[in-house]
């Protein structure tokens, strides 16, 4: 029985991986092949070419795992049979680590895709337009893991935050310090006018004289 279990552990985990890389193929390869059609760089893409990558390295080191406990199992020599038994601790140990690190890396594209590629046309759609663009990636976001599409660099939000504050400051001072004309009476209507609107020029009231008569 154990002789049956080291066999069919490393090939149940083989078949898995190529079940979840077929299934995963299946369901993407059409929506890139429709996207690819209308010029649209679909987030497909990243998850298929990923996802290749990640089946790759699982198929091999699956592989090597797989021929090793066979090795071990049917070898004569205790020492042979105990090396070969290391060996297989030290590819799970790698492959727990490479799996790790492919789905960060993984994550990482997912963020990017949309900063990378500003999801821009490389073609025209069919119909002679260029195809609209899409919305921005929404990542999950609950109490236990938080945000995952977050920024690693706490400091990466806070400067452009810290500006965008500043100009809301400065423009409301500009506003607040309007200078009112000494000229205004019971017939003036002070009328703003921005001067300059596009180099950030002053706000300042005209004053506009009403005819008696009028109410």
């Amino acid at each position: 029985m154990p002789v049956v279990i080291a066999i069919i552990s490393p090939l149940l985990k083989l078949i898995f991986a190529s079940a979840i890389f077929i299934l995963t193929l299946v369901k993407t390869a059409g929506h890139i092949k429709q996207s690819r059609e209308s010029g649209i760089h679909s987030i497909a893409e990243v998850v298929l070419r990923d996802g290749t990558l990640f089946f790759f390295f699982n198929v091999l080191l699956r592989s090597i795992e797989a021929a090793l406990a066979l090795a071990s199992i049917f070898s004569t020599s205790n020492q042979v049979s105990n090396t070969l038994t290391t060996a297989l601790g030290v590819i799970d140990v790698y492959f727990a680590s490479l799996t790790s690190i492919l789905t960060n890396r993984f994550v990482f594209n997912l963020r990017a895709f949309n900063s990378i590629h500003t999801i821009q046309h490389s073609v025209k759609a069919p119909s002679n337009t260029i195809a609209p663009p899409l919305n921005a990636l929404n990542f999950a976001e609950n109490r236990f893991l938080g945000n995952i599409g977050a920024p690693l660099d706490l400091n990466q939000w806070n400067d452009s935050d810290v500006d965008e504050l500043e100009n809301e400051v400065e423009q409301g001072v500009r506003y607040i310090e309007l200078e009112i004309p000494d000229t205004v009476n019971a017939l003036t209507t002070l009328v703003p006018v921005i001067y300059d609107h596009d180099k950030g020029g002053q706000v300042s009231l005209v004053p506009m004289q009403r005819e008696a008569g009028l109410g």
